[in-house]
């Protein structure tokens, strides 16, 4: 394949798969996605490495290595680095459990949390409560229409409570499901 034709990101890629040290190289990736992370933001915000060191009480020479990995920061500058950049500083030791919510969906998302008078990170977790519990039905489902028939019309007569208190009913019409509002009864 010719170089031009190879996205960097194929080229790194491909260079992965080759290497014999990938351990050591996958013992990187999380700092090296936090300056990713620091530096779409920073740029999506147009501020300049500058005016992040002002905002961080710190030089800009230290932002610079930071960004090209000459310093390995520690938590007060990523809490401090995170804060400058308008965010709340996060740190987990399930790295292959986290999600992130890319920059292009994050107003969106505050939005959706601002409406429902959450914290966003309360509101994220319920999304993904929410969404993980709707694709244990679903696949719940999907296995009892492949038992029987008899399975099937007892099925399609479950309804399944949601965290907010809607409820997912199955459409026969294509095997899913429609969110309703859950409707009490009074009697």
């Amino acid at each position: 394949m010719n170089l031009k034709e190879e996205s960097f990101f194929d080229l790194l890629d491909n260079q992965y798969k080759e290497v014999d040290n990938k351990d050591q190289i996958d013992y990187w990736v999380p700092l090296s996605n936090l300056i990713l992370e620091s530096m779409e933001i920073r740029d999506s915000k147009n501020i300049s490495q500058a005016d992040l060191a002002l905002k961080m009480k710190t030089k800009q020479s230290v932002i610079s290595r930071f960004e090209n990995m000459g310093r390995t920061p520690n938590y007060d500058f990523i809490a401090r680095l995170s804060i400058a950049l308008d965010h709340k500083p996060g740190m987990t030791l399930y790295g292959d459990y986290m999600a992130i919510i890319p920059i292009e969906h994050q107003e969106y998302i505050k939005k959706l949390a601002d409406s429902e008078n959450m914290e966003i990170s309360k509101y994220v977790q319920k999304l993904l409560d929410d969404s993980i519990r709707v694709k244990k039905i679903k696949d719940n489902h999907t296995n009892i229409l492949h038992t029987t028939s008899e399975s099937v019309i007892k099925e399609n007569t479950s309804n399944y409570q949601m965290a907010d208190n809607s409820v997912l009913t199955p459409n026969n019409k294509d095997n899913n499901f429609v969110k309703m509002p859950l409707i009490l009864s009074s009697n």
